[in-house]
């Protein structure tokens, strides 16, 4: 809570989870706490954002699934590929375990890449603040992204207009 009313107050980009986050992270690198929220509410909270998210898609066709889903697949591949080449270049240069570069950067959830890591007995810390990093990176440049693009709409001109 606390986290979040700083973060409103100083007006953060999605300062409902970014001020959170910051603040668990201070507390936690401070050695104030230790304090993990416990698996059975953690699985609980990912069931009811799963339903909540397949919800959505009620009364929605295999037809009108099936070009974003090629699209999704599509992307997912691409952004693999470019993860599995930067783990390569990075690995070689750092001496860095290749498994755990490629975790920290390929696409997925944040709770699945760790739990990757933890079951394949990867340095889960360096994962999860790669995904973290990766997360206020996405929320920032899109709140700034957005800013750009909306603050000043482009009127069309007279000949789109017709």
């Amino acid at each position: 809570m606390v986290g979040a009313v700083v973060a409103k107050r100083l007006r953060f980009p999605a300062w409902q989870m970014t001020g959170p986050m910051l603040f668990s992270a201070a507390v936690h690198v401070g050695g104030i706490t230790a304090a993990r929220p416990p698996y059975e509410i953690l699985a609980v909270a990912q069931v009811i954002i799963g339903a909540g998210a397949g919800a959505r898609f009620a009364g929605i066709g295999w037809n009108q699934l099936a070009r974003p889903m090629m699209l999704s697949a599509i992307t997912t591949v691409g952004l693999v590929a470019l993860a599995y080449v930067f783990a390569l270049v990075m690995g070689a240069a750092t001496g860095l375990d290749f498994r755990g570069i490629l975790l920290a950067y390929a696409p997925g959830g944040f709770a699945e890449m760790n739990l990757i890591a933890l079951s394949l007995g990867i340095e889960v810390a360096f994962v999860a603040i790669h995904h973290t990093a990766r997360i206020f990176l996405v929320v920032l440049l899109a709140t700034w992204l957005s800013q750009v693009f909306w603050k000043h709409p482009r009127t069309p001109s007279p000949q789109e207009a017709d």
